[in-house]
């Protein structure tokens, strides 16, 4: 399944904080949850959980790692208000 194009609110988002302090940002999120960051491929951060340690409720552990990582990134880029950037699961085929 490959990624719908990049939306212009997300470009512009990435050219005011900038890539590196968003993967920082993210990869901090889940280093503090027990994850683990596998790779970056472009402006993804992989990561998983409940290995090699065992993290109870890891599922919920990686949704919420999403929620905050999103609202951390809003508060970067825009400070306390209205989100620059609402991200949606794309929708199953």
């Amino acid at each position: 399944m490959g990624r719908p194009p990049a939306h212009p609110s997300w470009v512009g988002y990435l050219a005011h904080v900038g890539p590196s302090e968003y993967l920082e940002t993210v990869s901090h999120i889940i280093l503090e949850s027990g994850g683990v960051v596998d790779k970056y491929i472009g402006d993804i951060a992989m990561a998983f959980w409940n290995a090699p340690l065992p993290v109870p409720q890891h599922q919920t552990v990686a949704c919420t790692v999403a929620l905050n990582a999103q609202r951390r990134l809003n508060f970067i880029a825009k400070g306390p208000g209205p989100a620059v950037c609402t991200w949606r699961a794309a929708p199953r085929a």
